[in-house]
């Protein structure tokens, strides 16, 4: 298995709005959307937290952060990739291989990769 498909793979075996519910966030149903006061900035009178159930991604209209169910971890638990990893990999009963010296250079080329995606998608 390549680094890329069990990131995939962890990433398809967690529901975001499960993530985000258990993470103490009231989402509310608007339309195709859930919508929610954002946990990343001060303002608690505006739901500008958008979720996006079909696409498993999150928007916050009013201070523009972005991401997936990694990216939501690392920002609400100040994880980096691989902590979010290993998370959401023990909550999908998902085994996280171990990692050796060989196979770590690949691995934080892989995790780098994938946080300069989540800031350009």
């Amino acid at each position: 298995m390549t680094w890329d498909s069990f990131i995939d793979q962890v990433k398809q075996a967690n529901d975001l709005v499960r993530i985000i519910t258990e993470n103490g966030i009231t989402l509310k149903k608007s339309g195709k959307v859930l919508k929610a006061l954002c946990p990343f900035h001060p303002d608690k009178k505006t739901p500008s937290f958008t979720v996006y159930p079909e696409t498993q991604t999150w928007y916050c209209f009013g201070c523009n952060r972005k991401g997936d169910v990694y990216s939501f971890l690392q920002q609400i638990k100040n994880y980096s990739f691989k902590e979010a990893l290993q998370e959401l990999s023990s909550l999908a009963n998902i085994t996280f291989p171990n990692l050796s010296s060989k196979q770590e250079p690949e691995f934080k080329k892989k995790t780098t990769q994938r946080r300069d995606s989540y800031y350009h998608w």
